[in-house]
């Protein structure tokens, strides 16, 4: 649940970043692009991390089991 809340923030700068671009502010744009490529990117790297610890688990609960 915690990865979806990050992942739509990141969805929120992008958002606000265009709406900014298409009226013309363009700084306001690129602060908003980064702050939407920061949390995509922490979004990315959360996810990464939880799958591989998941994943580890999973490959140490098998190997248990065939031991």
């Amino acid at each position: 649940m915690f990865i979806i809340l990050i992942g739509i923030i990141a969805v929120f700068y992008a958002i606000k970043s265009l709406q900014c671009e298409r009226d013309g502010y363009y700084e306001e744009a690129l602060i908003h692009s980064s702050r939407s490529l920061s949390w995509s990117m922490a979004t990315f790297v959360i996810a990464l991390f939880i799958y591989l610890i998941l994943g580890l688990f999973l490959f140490i609960s098998i190997s248990n089991h065939h031991h």
